[in-house]
C-alpha cells in the first residue's frame, strides 16, 4: 500500500526506514512517541518527519535486536 503523499508512511516503510519491526512501530504508535493516523481497526500511516525524528533518538543497541520483516523472510527461506 504505497501512498502518493509521501509526507506519511505505511507501518512496513516506516519499518524499513527506521530498522525497527512492524510490531514496535504499530507500538510507538499506540503509546503516542511516533505520530501517526489510524485507519480502521489495525491500518496505520505513519507521519515520515516522525519516524525520521525517532529514528534519531534510537541508540546502536535499540536497533537491530529484533529481526526486521526481510531479516525474518530471509530465515524462515533458510528453514
Amino acid at each position: 500500500m504505497a501512498t502518493e503523499d509521501k509526507s506519511f508512511l505505511t507501518v512496513t516503510e516506516a519499518s524499513n526506514l527506521m530498522g525497527c519491526t512492524v510490531s514496535w512501530i504499530r507500538q510507538l504508535l499506540r503509546s503516542g512517541q511516533v505520530s501517526g493516523q489510524k485507519f480502521g481497526p489495525r491500518s496505520w500511516m505513519v507521519s515520515r518527519e516522525s519516524a525520521i525524528e525517532h529514528k534519531k533518538k534510537l541508540t546502536p543497541r535499540s536497533v537491530g535486536k529484533r529481526p526486521t520483516i526481510k531479516k525474518a523472510a530471509k530465515r524462515r527461506k533458510k528453514a
